[in-house]
């Protein structure tokens, strides 16, 4: 066994006494002062009830489980006999999910142990304190020490004593069952497997589950055998971890830790003879103190917000009306005649960025044409119109009639060709008239000597 565990010295509960009470119900101090003759109220305390005492039974959670009467209510079909019965032995479940299945936790014990308990500590079955099974306790003060690693999925724990202890099943959130050691020094070894395989089987088998897959060691880890031996017995690795050996001590030390965290979900056995708490116990004071306190905060940064706003608001107004220009006019005002400039502005920007975008493109068709062409007329506009009228060409387009010499009868002047090439590839006419494409070619001939008339297209993207 790798990693054997360590006599950490932790703080343990002194005032538990044999029944297994998380603290004392009486101040010696003041019964010492005179002042026994009051009603003291005590705190909230878990009370533990041995093993031996307590029915503990864990299954899978049926698909339709029977609907739970009410503890308050009487079923009149009910006989007096199952009435009496029904009192004479508490029962509380607790359902409780592990990985993809709900696990159903019942605890039985009879009422005579809990009037033992209170008859031997003066404790009253009121809604202040928790009963629950010793084990559970245990269970919880052995996470404390060595907190269980939910990566490892179903643990089993054995906390060892001098010649007492408990092998716990469980994940890292709740114990799913136990079994009570009782061993000497030749036999533990032989104690320590039995639980193991017997814990195994209900894993698997009541279950549902994969099995046990982490064993751990915590307390009096002596053995006689060598502890590869019950390892290659188990057929899993154990590993010893912190904590001290496990006695009444160690389990009063959980049940302190379970009065520490009374929203624990646990087992109750007294929950059915316990008053019901009143609206004002079960009111989460505590988060609605949180709530407010965080709507308090908010109101604050807001307001302290929209005071630094109006202020900025009231110096904006003080310097618009100190300007001259403004004679006094609203910022409303003064956003309906902007409204108005730019209506009258927009067009004109609009017609200058036209003409000088016709200005460049003309200066770009003069550039790029070939030196053996010549211009016979160039038309622009905004629109080109085909002979549907909802097809447009673009926004703006400029066409250019341009000719050239014919070398030889009819073939097609290179510089055709040249032309249309030279103004697809000018920077300018990229930007704005990118569409370059040729749309006519006419053969001519005059005074004995042939030429070509074609024409150029040059329009937007759109």
């Amino acid at each position: 066994m790798r990693g054997v565990a360590s006599r950490s010295t932790a703080l343990q509960s002194e005032a538990a006494d044999a029944s297994g009470v998380s603290g004392s119900p009486f101040d010696d101090e003041s019964i010492d002062s005179g002042e026994a003759g009051r009603d003291y109220r005590v705190a909230p305390m878990t009370i533990g009830l041995r093993a031996s005492a307590v029915t503990f039974v864990s299954e899978v959670q049926p698909e339709n489980p029977p609907v739970q009467t009410a503890s308050g209510d009487r079923d009149d079909s009910r006989t007096d006999s199952e009435d009496k019965r029904s009192q004479s032995v508490l029962t509380d479940k607790l359902t409780v999910p592990v990985g993809k299945q709900q696990i159903q936790l019942t605890a039985k014990v009879r009422f005579t142990e809990l009037e033992a308990i209170q008859a031997e500590t003066g404790l009253s079955a009121d809604e202040l304190h928790r009963y629950e099974p010793e084990p559970w306790a245990a269970w919880r003060a052995s996470n404390h020490y060595a907190p269980f690693d939910p990566a490892r999925g179903i643990h089993l724990r054995f906390l060892l004593g001098e010649n007492e202890g408990l092998a716990i099943l469980g994940t890292p959130r709740w114990p799913l069952a136990w079994q009570v050691l009782s061993y000497d020094d030749e036999c533990k070894a032989e104690a320590i497997l039995q639980a193991y395989h017997l814990l195994n089987v209900h894993a698997r088998r009541r279950l549902k589950l994969d099995g046990i897959t982490d064993v751990t060691v915590q307390g009096n880890d002596g053995l006689e055998e060598d502890w590869a031996e019950l390892e290659q017995a188990m057929g899993m690795e154990i590993f010893g971890v912190d904590g001290p050996v496990y006695d009444e001590n160690f389990t009063a030390f959980g049940l302190a830790l379970g009065s520490l965290d009374p929203r624990g979900e646990t087992l109750n056995l007294a929950r059915s003879i316990q008053q019901k708490p009143s609206l004002l116990a079960m009111a989460p004071w505590g988060e609605a103190g949180f709530i407010l306190s965080v709507c308090v905060c908010m109101f604050l940064v807001l307001q302290d917000h929209a005071a630094g706003l109006r202020s900025q608001l009231g110096q904006v107004q003080r310097q618009t009306g100190g300007v001259t220009w403004a004679n006094g006019r609203s910022a409303q005002q003064l956003e309906q005649e902007l409204d108005l400039l730019r209506r009258e502005v927009s067009p004109m920007i609009k017609y200058l960025k036209r003409e000088l975008h016709f200005s460049r493109a003309m200066d770009s068709v003069a550039t790029e044409l070939p030196a053996a062409t010549w211009l016979v007329s160039v038309n622009g506009g905004d629109h080109v119109w085909r002979r549907s009228p909802n097809k447009s060409l673009g926004e703006r387009y400029l066409q250019i009639e341009a000719g050239a010499p014919s070398r030889q009868p009819g073939m097609a002047p290179p510089e055709i060709n040249d032309a249309v090439r030279a103004l697809e590839s000018n920077t300018y006419m990229k930007k704005v008239l990118p569409r370059v494409k040729l749309t006519d070619v006419n053969w001519r001939q005059r005074a004995g000597s042939g030429f070509t008339v074609f024409s150029v297209l040059s329009s937007s993207k759109e």
